[in-house]
């Protein structure tokens, strides 16, 4: 029976391939890999050494975010690109943020020029990987923009999502029930492309308020725009 005995390239290789041709030393490590194998690979002009911790394979074609994939690998692989940077490698965001933002499930007090850290739970389903780079989902996304960020951000990138048919009917009504006061939005981005689900959403709201009315809601809850008693009535089909 022959035994095959990977070398170093093909080791770093099967660990660099799902990341955009990144890797960190302590995947390297424990893969078997060495410093001082590392050490010659890089003066030999196999790997780049990025920063402190990360190599990149230069084998690996140039990645059109590959300094989100880099961020990330750098701040650990349970983390992900989030908020108005995971808008763009998403797609649905026509600009593009001046920092990376990340989300990290535990204490990280490490920094980065340009990159900014978000501590939050990410249960996995929301998470995703969209061309190696490892992100939160469209609707987790948009939670969080909108309760971070800037929630003007919110109906252009829905409509974008809807049109392209990767937002399905029940995100929108998870993205609703978890974020209310993102219904306006949602239900505007929705009419905007002709989104039947959209419009329906829009009746319930404005039935519900009605309904809140007569059962002794104040114009103040109204006025704040309180749509959590409307969740129940939003359309299923359609």
């Amino acid at each position: 029976m022959v035994k095959f005995v990977s070398t170093t390239m093909d080791v770093l290789c099967e660990l660099a391939e799902p990341q955009a041709g990144y890797f960190t030393t302590a995947q390297a490590t424990e893969a078997g890999v060495s410093s001082r194998a590392l050490y010659q690979r890089t003066r030999r002009g196999d790997i780049d050494h990025v920063r402190y911790g990360l190599y990149r394979l230069r084998r690996f074609p140039a990645h059109p975010f590959e300094d989100v994939v880099a961020a990330c690998s750098w701040a650990g692989g349970d983390s992900a690109a989030s908020h108005e940077i995971a808008l763009a490698v998403h797609g649905i965001s026509d600009s593009m943020p001046s920092a990376i933002h990340i989300t990290v499930p535990r204490r990280y007090r490490g920094r980065q020029d340009g990159v900014v850290i978000h501590h939050a739970d990410l249960p996995d389903t929301d998470r995703t990987r969209v061309d190696a780079v490892p992100l939160t989902t469209i609707a987790r996304t948009l939670h969080d923009v909108a309760a971070t960020h800037d929630p003007a951000l919110v109906e252009p990138a829905v409509a974008q999502a809807v049109a392209r048919g990767t937002l399905r009917r029940r995100q929108l009504r998870r993205l609703v029930r978890d974020t209310p006061s993102l219904a306006p939005m949602v239900v505007g981005a929705g009419r905007g492309v002709g989104h039947t689900w959209a419009r329906r959403t829009h009746k319930a709201i404005v039935v519900t308020r009605r309904l809140d009315v007569l059962a002794g809601y104040g114009h103040s809850d109204r006025r704040r725009g309180d749509l959590r008693p409307s969740v129940a009535l939003l359309p299923r089909r359609g």
